[in-house]
């Protein structure tokens, strides 16, 4: 922090000029087969700085950060929706748990996760 203003467009661009090092980034990349009972999707301990969710089923899906995720309360994903969250402007969501919840048996969730790991 040398004194001059920045606007970071990434983690990485941040950490090089908060820290003076570049902090490496690394990929997670699930498929999970969601049913009518929550389940959570979202896989690491790691701290996570982006995140898409798409819906490649054929039924509705409900997003939450609840483990109660219920179609009527969550976060609606239809099928061929996408949903992404950032650090940028989602800050803090990304570090917590992700559930899933579908209309029927069978539809099928990927989750590409961006994780820190240095």
């Amino acid at each position: 922090m040398n004194g001059e203003s920045i606007i970071p467009r990434s983690p990485r661009e941040l950490s090089d000029w908060f820290y003076d090092a570049l902090i490496r980034t690394s990929p997670g990349e699930f498929d999970y087969s969601v049913g009518t009972t929550g389940l959570i999707i979202t896989q690491t301990k790691r701290p996570r700085i982006g995140i898409t969710i798409s819906n490649t089923g054929a039924n509705n899906a409900a997003i939450s950060f609840l483990a109660g995720v219920a179609i009527a309360t969550g976060i609606l994903l239809l099928p061929a929706g996408t949903l992404t969250l950032n650090w940028y402007f989602d800050g803090d969501l990304l570090i917590r748990p992700m559930y899933a919840i579908s209309t029927g048996a069978g539809t099928t969730l990927h989750v590409v996760e961006s994780i820190l790991d240095g």
